[in-house]
């Protein structure tokens, strides 16, 4: 709550990423309800942060959470590979949320043109990242840089070969 105050205070949206080591979205564990509804409550009574809830099963969120919740969150996947991203894409375009991101992270390959999955998500952030930069991943990181008008990406863990990593401004 003093995060929520603060920045409340300050007029400045701080931004919470939710359970770095678990799954919001896996549904196979029923004893994780209560801690849902905790979360829920918690969200609802912070307005004034942006909470991010990162999941592998998009399809999932929203008959784990309410509506009204999802609406003010930032919810996003996590996609290595194109088939991956054929997989989650739709789901999280369906998902109801502030904003949709998509964490590109291990790339593993070359995704190709992208640029159609992206343009179906609200208010779209991207991060890219790897175990190491391999070409063929940074490849379409690259691509993925120029896929949108301003493209709001985060790099991460771009491995010992950063060289094959640029950020594109159009």
């Amino acid at each position: 709550m003093r995060w929520d105050r603060k920045a409340r205070d300050e007029g400045k949206r701080k931004r919470v990423f939710c359970a770095s080591l678990a799954d919001v979205g896996e549904n196979r564990r029923p004893e994780l309800m209560p801690w849902r509804q905790e979360l829920e409550e918690l969200i609802y009574l912070t307005p004034h942060l942006d909470w991010l809830l990162l999941t592998k099963r998009p399809e999932n969120m929203p008959k784990l959470y309410s509506r009204e919740i999802l609406e003010t969150c930032w919810v996003g996947t996590t996609v290595e590979d194109r088939k991956v991203l054929d997989q989650r894409a739709m789901a999280l375009h369906e998902c109801p949320a502030a904003c949709h991101f998509v964490s590109f992270e291990p790339l593993l390959e070359d995704l190709g043109q992208i640029r159609g999955y992206l343009e179906q998500l609200t208010n779209p952030w991207v991060i890219v990242g790897g175990e190491s930069a391999l070409p063929s991943a940074a490849s379409s990181s690259m691509r993925i840089s120029g896929t949108l008008s301003r493209p709001p990406i985060s790099w991460r863990n771009i491995g010992r070969n950063a060289a094959f990593w640029s950020v594109s401004s159009n």
